[in-house]
C-alpha cells in the first residue's frame, strides 16, 4: 500500500513544544513522539482501506493519528477527553480533508451513536461492515475500557454491532501478559478467561519503556484481539451478570 501524502506538517513533537503540552500524571498520559513507532504499531496491526471505520480513542497529540491516515483509510474517528489536543487534532483534521472526525469525550461514557453520527454510517450499513478499535490507553484505567467492551461486544451494543471487529489497544506489559495467557501459564486468570471467551487475543508489538515520554516505570504492549464470531459465553442476562463481575 502506497502511504497517503498530506499537506507539509509540523512534526508532533514541535507541536508539543509548541502548545506546551505537558504529560498529566493524573490522567496516566505518556506521549509517544517517535512515529517509526507508531508506524509499526499501524503496520502490525493490519489497519487497511477495507476497514470501514477505525476508532481511535486517547490519540493525545496524534502521532499515532497520523500514521492511521498514511494508510490511506477513508473514516476515522478520535475520542479524546482531553482539550489541549484539540488544536494539534484538528490540523490534521483539516489536513486529511476531514477523513478523520473528532469527538470531544471520555470514551467510558460516551454515547455511542455520536460515533456512528461522525462516521456517517447507518444502521443498516454497520451490521456488514469492520471496525477497528485502536488506542494507547492510560495504564490506570486500560482494564475498565477493556471491560466495558467486552460487555458491549456481548450484547453487541454502541459500535460493536459491527460485523466483523477489531481491536488494537496497548496496555502495561504486566496487564498485557495476563489477556494473552494461555490455559498452561500460571498468569491466567480471570481477565484471560473473560476475553478470550469472546475474542482471539495475540500480541502484536512490544514497545519498551524508553519510547514514551514521560518514561513510565514499566514496558508497554500492544494486544490484539479479534471478535469471535461464536463466541463462548452469549450475550444473556446470565453472562452479562459474568462480565459484570470482573470489573
Amino acid at each position: 500500500m502506497i502511504p497517503k501524502q498530506f499537506p507539509r506538517l509540523l512534526a508532533v513533537r514541535d507541536l508539543v513544544k509548541i502548545y506546551g503540552l505537558t504529560a498529566k500524571s493524573q490522567l496516566s498520559q505518556n506521549f509517544i513522539l517517535d512515529k517509526n513507532i507508531t508506524d509499526k504499531i499501524v503496520k502490525y496491526a493490519k489497519i487497511s482501506q477495507n476497514d470501514t471505520l477505525v476508532v481511535e480513542v486517547g490519540p493525545g497529540p496524534g502521532l499515532l493519528t497520523r500514521s492511521i491516515l498514511e494508510t490511506g483509510i477513508s473514516n476515522i474517528v478520535v475520542i479524546e477527553k482531553d482539550g489541549r489536543f484539540l488544536p494539534t487534532l484538528m490540523q490534521l483534521a483539516e489536513a486529511s480533508e476531514h477523513t478523520l472526525k473528532i469527538i470531544k469525550g471520555d470514551m467510558l461514557k460516551i454515547d455511542h451513536e455520536k460515533i456512528m453520527k461522525a462516521a456517517h454510517i447507518d444502521e443498516d450499513r454497520i451490521q456488514v461492515s469492520n471496525l477497528h478499535l485502536i488506542g494507547n490507553l492510560p495504564f490506570n484505567i486500560a482494564s475498565s475500557f477493556l471491560v466495558q467492551w467486552i460487555k458491549m461486544l456481548s450484547d453487541r451494543s454502541g459500535i460493536f454491532k459491527f460485523s466483523n471487529i477489531t481491536m488494537t489497544l496497548m496496555f502495561q506489559k504486566e496487564v498485557g501478559d495476563r489477556i494473552i495467557a494461555d490455559t498452561t501459564s500460571p498468569q491466567r486468570g480471570r481477565m484471560s478467561v473473560l476475553v478470550q471467551s469472546f475474542c482471539e487475543v495475540k500480541k502484536i508489538y512490544e514497545v519498551p519503556s524508553s519510547v514514551f515520554v514521560p518514561r513510565p516505570k514499566v514496558d508497554a504492549s500492544v494486544i490484539q484481539l479479534t471478535a469471535l464470531p461464536n463466541p463462548f459465553l452469549k450475550g444473556n442476562n446470565n453472562n452479562r451478570q459474568k462480565v459484570n463481575s470482573y470489573k
